[in-house]
């Protein structure tokens, strides 16, 4: 068994079918890199997105316009 580089079948294992696994693995882990640098930009885009979306939704909730009365209490206009 440890003479199987020496065979017709191991020589062939080693030559050819090592190398094509090789070249597969490489176009996998390609495929992998680019897909997952595809989906880190599209969160980054997606979270910038939430973020304007977020702060569009508090500015038009979470500020009020006052006033101040004759008697220098702050009242709120209401629109």
């Amino acid at each position: 068994m440890a003479d199987i580089h020496k065979t017709s079948m191991g020589k062939k294992f080693y030559e050819k079918d090592i190398p094509a696994i090789m070249l597969q693995l490489k176009r996998i882990a390609d495929a992998l890199e680019k897909e997952n640098t595809l989906t880190e930009k599209r969160l980054k885009m997606e979270h910038v997105s939430f973020v304007k979306e977020q702060r569009s939704t508090r500015a038009g909730t979470d500020y009020r316009t006052y006033k101040t009365g004759k008697d220098g209490q702050a009242t709120t206009i209401e629109d």
